[in-house]
């Protein structure tokens, strides 16, 4: 006769792993997902510390190029129009032609300049950073530059002169002493001091007039003195003082 007892543990038994299980394997698939979920996100952690360190990088050489672009980034930033090279000039009381051999350009840019309105933009370097310069320089300190310039000029010509200058100056003062006539004022003059009483400007037709000269040479003389800086040009065919 079989065991009443025994059968009854082993059926409790038996149904006691069935309701376990029932439970326990949602749970073991929650587990394993649970797992794999972690796993995963270990993995983008571990890309986004890899991506963290090279940004880190790239901005520590971006802001290391930034604070060696800064004095280029400070000269594009410099702005200038031609009334206020105009008064630079005023203020330092220099002609045209001085300040462009100030800043190395040829002596017609400077007036073109002047003329222009706006900002100015200019292609080389050197010529904004001696603008700068001059900016924050004074009238004492720019005289002493171009006089600077000068001595040394006098001082080439005066080794470049020859030797007879001696003979020829003993044997001029042998000679007797010529009185000096009256001193003859060149065309050039002429029209230098026309236009120097003019402030406001005059035509070149009213020179031609008070010099009675002809067209061609009164507009040549104009020329050349615009070109040494002498005189500047303040409207079509008018010219006033530099």
């Amino acid at each position: 006769m079989p065991n009443i007892a025994k059968m009854f543990k082993d059926e409790i038994q038996r149904l006691a792993r069935r309701e376990m299980s029932i439970i326990v394997t949602p749970l073991k698939k929650a587990h394993s997902q649970l797992k794999k979920s972690i796993a995963s996100l270990n993995q983008k952690i571990t890309a986004l510390e890899k991506e963290n360190k090279k940004l880190i990088s790239r901005q520590a050489k971006i802001s290391s190029k930034a604070q060696s672009a800064a004095p280029e980034q400070a000269e594009d930033d410099f702005r200038i129009t031609g009334l206020q090279i105009r008064k630079l000039r005023g203020r330092l009381g220099i002609s045209q032609v001085q300040l462009a051999k100030l800043l190395g350009v040829s002596d017609n840019i400077v007036p073109i300049w002047e003329k222009k309105t706006g900002r100015l933009h200019f292609r080389k370097v050197e010529v904004k950073k001696a603008i700068i310069e001059l900016r924050s320089m004074k009238k004492r300190e720019v005289a002493e530059r171009l006089g600077v310039k000068k001595a040394a000029t006098t001082a080439k010509a005066a080794k470049a002169a020859p030797k007879k200058r001696g003979r020829k100056k003993a044997a001029a003062a042998s000679k007797p002493a010529k009185k000096p006539g009256p001193k003859k004022v060149s065309m050039t003059e002429k029209i230098i001091t026309l236009v120097q009483k003019s402030p406001k400007g005059i035509s070149a037709a009213s020179i031609i007039k008070k010099t009675n000269a002809s067209k061609s040479l009164v507009w040549n003389r104009l020329l050349k003195a615009k070109k040494e800086g002498k005189i500047i040009s303040v409207g079509r065919g008018v010219y006033g003082p530099a």
